[in-house]
């Protein structure tokens, strides 16, 4: 068993240790959902106006130039009901961590994160008003010497192990042990 993860690094481009998700990411994120349940939800037609499929999503002026390609996670989250304060539980994340195309990775995970996360039934119209979305462009991976070569909120972190030679394997993005309080 190795020491440090084995990452796929297929050629991340080297301008992207400054690429950070936008605010325009989660709105395309969230114009992809509603879209889709428009589209399945025919009673909402007269609600959600068609989006013109012709039109370039705005988040693609935030990534510099064409073709950037990096892995990615995107993230629902559910406002608790009966809450008081701003509490949130994970409602559906999926993505990738091999480099993929963030102009159509994005669009492609932030319905799979939504509509097929197998822990979760797929988001219905009637939570849209609780959700919020997040998405996380992974950029600049960092082999650990240690167990504990890592900063909590800062960096996340792949586990990989092995026992009676069954490999297993764990994602944590940077947020989940800060917001977990780890």
């Amino acid at each position: 068993m190795s020491n440090s993860p084995t990452i796929p690094q297929q050629k991340i481009d080297e301008a992207l240790p400054d690429l950070q998700a936008s605010v325009s990411m989660c709105f395309h994120c969230f114009d992809t959902l509603l879209q889709n349940l428009r589209l399945s939800y025919p009673q909402l037609h007269s609600v959600l106006q068609a989006q013109n499929k012709n039109e370039k999503p705005s988040f693609l002026a935030d990534l510099g130039k064409e073709g950037v390609k990096c892995p990615m996670f995107v993230t629902w989250e559910k406002k608790r009901e009966q809450s008081l304060d701003d509490v949130y539980d994970l409602r559906g994340c999926i993505g990738s961590l091999s480099p993929l195309p963030v102009a159509t990775a994005l669009t492609k995970y932030a319905l799979i994160s939504a509509l097929q996360d197998t822990r979760f039934n797929p988001i219905h119209p009637s939570e849209l008003p609780m959700l919020r979305v997040a998405v996380s462009l992974l950029v600049k991976y960092e082999p650990c010497q240690t167990a504990y070569d890592w900063t909590v909120g800062i960096h996340g972190i792949i586990i990989q192990f092995t026992v009676d030679g069954t490999s297993y394997s764990a994602t944590y993005l940077p947020e989940v042990a800060q917001e977990q309080g780890w």
